[in-house]
């Protein structure tokens, strides 16, 4: 198991004594309803990705590192779970180390890379079923996690409900009734990338955009360029933090266009359904997330 310089340190200092310590675990989900697990090297058992949060790491960037490290996927996080912590979650390490760790729970769907342990902390990567999950091959530490974040669930049962709101309210929202402003549409997403030319090659040669012509002088590098009746315009910019923002692009068919990507070499995520549609996410060189988005294919 790797430990961290900064707690290495703390223990040169207390030896075994109990450290409570910030942490996160992160579950991503597909359209299936399955769960992303991984298998621990030291302990041989089933686990939740996730670790300790490092020096000056939010929670947030610590379930995306973890989960890179420790199952090569880049995710989309979701809600926070659940912040859990008491005696179930003390844990006693197999050389006396004692940690009672306080963990920050949250959803995820992975929008990149290939499911693959790292050889050092874990031995497999695999989808379960939140139904069938392997609770005998599991920790205590692991078993609380789910137990208390509500991960398992019977078939058929929904793992949430959506808040209810007024029904005046949502009317209004979906009509635009009672509103001043009347959109028309989306004209257009910025995307803020360091090299324009190399985020240009991608999106016209590998996501088939075309490149605009019309652009003016704007003081910022860039480039404007059209997907069917909308554009996305480059930025010549570092790119925000990823915290889940994205956007979309429809396409005819999802299958053949992750198909298409893969034999590109692009990194595509899991497609899975959404109501009656089916999404996956990819990235762009500069690393920010693409929706592909189908309507209508899980009719």
């Amino acid at each position: 198991m790797a430990i961290a310089p900064h707690i290495r340190r703390l223990r040169q200092l207390v030896g075994n004594e109990l450290l409570v310590l910030p942490s996160v675990a992160v579950f991503p989900m597909d359209g299936e309803r399955r769960v992303l697990l991984v298998r621990t090297i030291d302990t041989e058992q089933w686990a939740a990705i996730g670790g300790a949060v490092e020096p000056d790491e939010s929670p947030r960037q610590a379930a995306l590192r973890e989960a890179e490290e420790e199952a090569g996927v880049v995710l989309r996080l979701g809600s926070i779970r659940a912040v859990l912590g008491g005696p179930a979650y003390r844990m006693t390490y197999p050389n006396g180390d004692r940690t009672s760790y306080v963990s920050t729970v949250f959803d995820a769907q992975v929008i990149g890379g290939v499911p693959r342990p790292d050889g050092d902390e874990t031995s497999a990567v695999q989808w379960w079923d939140t139904a069938r999950l392997p609770a005998e091959e599991m920790s205590p530490f692991t078993r609380a996690l789910i137990r208390d974040a509500r991960i398992a669930s019977r078939p058929g049962e929904r793992t949430s409900r959506p808040p209810t709101r007024s029904r005046s309210v949502a009317a209004d929202r979906r009509t635009g009734q009672n509103r001043p402003m009347q959109p028309l549409g989306v004209h257009h997403v910025s995307v803020n990338v360091p090299d324009v030319d190399t985020n240009v090659a991608f999106y016209v040669d590998v996501l088939g955009g075309a490149l605009r012509d019309d652009r003016p002088e704007l003081g910022i590098g860039g480039a404007w360029l059209d997907f069917g009746g909308q554009q996305v315009h480059l930025v010549e910019a570092p790119p925000p933090t990823n915290a889940g923002q994205h956007f979309a692009l429809r396409v005819a068919d999802l299958a053949a266009t992750v198909d298409e990507l893969r034999s590109k070499g692009v990194a595509v995520g899991e497609p899975m359904s959404v109501g009656t549609n089916r999404q996956t996410f990819i990235t762009d060189p500069a690393g920010n997330t693409i929706e592909l988005h189908q309507v209508g294919a899980a009719g």
